[in-house]
């Protein structure tokens, strides 16, 4: 049996700042790629942890990833990622690789093996699994996590291998004391929705994730869990049901950060509770990314004005550059899914203006974002 060898390389760091934050940590996106120590055959779709990024074994049998993600703070993290692999259609396009593929039958025999922290999981490519993510969740318990990825396939055609998604790290509490608040109280009142289509999210219930035919089904007794934070200290998980929440509470500054099997968690850093008042938090949880598919979601306040996403593709050949936004959804390089959703709720007019990139054929897309143009109006842009 020929002998595995490994690639050294060097991983990024991320300093420890203490073992309690003045501020809340926002959730991390881990891409495992880039946080390796050693690796083996195996290789990523893109480098870029904007996207949905994969990782999966190249054109080879074997081969594994291992590395450590340290921690902002110690405590306890909520680690999730998803697992899929292609299926079989003979009428996909040449440059599909997901939700399935034309080149040929995967081996339902097909495996990874994870390994957080010395949590040992293996998952097989079964074919009522393929085309299909399979949600997988953690707690990890410190301020750091150790990772190694094993994968294994009786072939070495790369489109036909199963994928691991990038993780999410999200905070649950730390080491401390939930510290004693006596100020005046406010009341906290909310829903939580679904950013694509701004439907509760409720147990037991199918929901969008931006492509209509294929739909998620929440758990049935799966609640969104809702915590605020001061720093990085929990002080209390705020009750919720049917995906609405009411809760009184001491004023002040809260961190806010909601978490859902399916969805990339919610965060806020610094959320306002004013005395006496009834205070309106509306928690927006964007559904899982397919493979090689990107989501801008618009929030607007009481008033939507001016608030629209540009999104300008820049194709490598001769082709013209194709602008996207609110008027205009077409593109002849891509294919976008845009929905709009607008309620009442509690006197505050509430608007979701999502779009998702459903095909990229194979151009090489980065994302640039940040750019303010005008009043409100934030400009993306692809190249």
């Amino acid at each position: 049996m020929p002998v595995l060898s490994a690639v050294d390389v060097t991983a990024p760091e991320i300093k420890v700042v203490s073992s309690r934050l003045s501020v809340t940590p926002p959730p991390i996106i881990v891409n495992w790629y880039k946080y390796r120590t050693s690796d083996l055959n195996v290789k990523p779709a893109t480098d870029d942890t904007r996207f949905a990024f994969t990782e999966k074994l190249d054109q080879a049998n074997d081969g594994f990833a291992a590395g450590v993600v340290t921690l902002p703070v110690d405590g306890k993290w909520l680690l999730q990622l998803y697992l899929g692999g292609p299926s079989y259609d003979r009428s996909a396009a040449d440059s599909q690789a997901w939700p399935s593929q034309s080149t040929g039958v995967p081996d339902p025999t097909d495996s990874i093996i994870m390994n957080f922290n010395g949590v040992q999981q293996t998952w097989t490519n079964s074919v009522d699994k393929q085309g299909k993510k399979t949600i997988y969740t953690q707690v990890v318990d410190g301020q750091e996590v150790s990772f190694r990825f094993d994968f294994k396939s009786s072939n070495s055609v790369r489109r036909l291998h199963p994928f691991i998604s990038n993780g999410q790290l999200t905070l649950i509490q730390d080491r401390s004391s939930p510290p004693t608040l006596s100020s005046p109280t406010g009341q906290l009142v909310g829903k939580c929705t679904n950013a694509v289509d701004g439907k509760l999210i409720k147990p037991g219930d199918k929901v969008s994730n931006g492509d209509p035919p294929n739909l998620m089904e929440i758990p049935a007794t799966t609640e969104v869990m809702l915590l605020l934070f001061v720093g990085s200290t929990l002080v209390t998980t705020v009750p919720v049901k049917d995906g609405s929440f009411s809760i009184t509470i001491p004023s002040g500054k809260y961190g806010v950060i909601a978490t859902m099997p399916h969805f990339y968690s919610f965060f806020v850093q610094d959320f306002q509770i004013l005395p006496g008042q009834t205070n309106t938090l509306n928690v927006m949880l964007s559904p899982l990314l397919n493979p090689g598919v990107i989501r801008i979601i618009l929030r607007w306040g009481a008033i939507p004005k001016d608030l629209d996403s540009y999104l300008l593709a820049l194709p490598a050949d001769s082709k013209p550059q194709c602008l996207v936004n609110y008027k205009t959804k077409k593109c002849d390089r891509y294919l976008f899914f845009v929905s709009n959703t607008f309620f009442q709720f509690n006197k505050h007019l509430i608007a979701y203006h999502s779009i998702s990139c459903l095909r990229f054929n194979d151009d090489s897309i980065l994302l640039q974002h940040g750019n303010v143009t005008g009043h409100g109006l934030y400009k993306w842009v692809w190249t």
